[in-house]
């Protein structure tokens, strides 16, 4: 249906983004790739359009990714969870640090009952080397979501470059028990008994 209705009107941006999404879901990327390009070159792609795009090539070009959700983000207004996640995260794969935090801060005050913005920026902070300020928002992130074993990882790390393996393994510990595959933390658990012994 979706080639029938190209054919009739190749001018139709919309057979093109379906069929991009059907190839992105078999998955075939790169033919998906091609006919979202088919169809962004036809219009000026919508706030969700741009979005679909971003998550269509960011695992082969982030930098492109990353400009798909600021796109996005701008078209929209950044009302979408989901999409300013995508999109601080893709910043913090890029190592855009500055820009990252500033997509936090906007995401943390815009949703201030979600758990990723002040994850994300803890792990942004600890990149940096910046412990001090991570702390606060790996804490801040077991306020919302006490579950959440990256930040336990995180408040690992923290307090292992502070000398203190004791705090490091109960840290890793509890987040094992909420992920007991996370496998940072436990080439981080092993690597403290081992260095203990």
């Amino acid at each position: 249906a979706f080639l029938r209705a190209v054919a009739l009107d190749p001018a139709d941006p919309l057979p093109y983004r379906r069929l991009g999404q059907m190839h992105w879901q078999q998955p075939q990327p790169d033919l998906a790739r091609r006919l979202y390009d088919q169809a962004a070159s036809l219009r000026v792609p919508d706030g969700l359009f741009s979005e679909e795009l971003g998550n269509v090539w960011k695992p082969h070009n982030r930098m492109a990714a990353a400009e798909y959700y600021r796109s996005a983000i701008s078209q929209d207004g950044g009302d979408r969870l989901a999409l300013v996640a995508s999109y601080a995260q893709t910043l913090k794969e890029l190592n855009a640090w500055s820009a990252a935090e500033q997509v936090l801060r906007f995401g943390a005050a815009s949703f201030p009952e979600a758990a990723a913005f002040p994850l994300l920026m803890g792990e942004v902070l600890l990149e940096q080397g910046r412990l001090l300020d991570a702390e606060p928002h790996f804490q801040q992130t077991l306020q919302i979501a006490p579950h959440t074993a990256q930040a336990y990882y995180g408040l690992a790390r923290i307090a292992l470059s502070q000398g203190h393996s004791e705090q490091a393994q109960q840290y890793l510990r509890t987040g094992l028990r909420y992920d007991p595959y996370h496998r940072d933390a436990l080439t981080l658990l092993q690597r403290i008994q081992r260095e203990k012994t």
